[in-house]
């Protein structure tokens, strides 16, 4: 686990993983997100799918972005 490389890729992996579970709601009909948030954030179901989708694409965006970064970038820009 002190391999640079598997450091460098875990965000990717987390984020593609979060990704996927809140899509994969989404294509069973369930936004996952309402089991979670839903105490604390009323909304109706079709705003519970609107904030689904919305961070599944975002942290699928944030795994990409790692990707580009630490392929060709120093891992001292990556770190910062």
């Amino acid at each position: 686990l002190n391999d640079e490389l598997f450091i460098k890729m875990k965000p990717t992996i987390v984020n593609c993983l979060f990704s996927a579970i809140l899509l994969g709601g989404l294509a069973f009909r369930k936004p996952l997100l309402k089991y979670v948030l839903g105490d604390a954030l009323p909304m109706t179901d079709k705003g519970w799918h609107a904030l689904s989708l919305r961070w599944g694409v975002y942290f699928l965006f944030l795994a990409g972005l790692n990707e580009v970064i630490w392929r060709h970038f120093s891992t001292d820009f990556w770190v910062n």
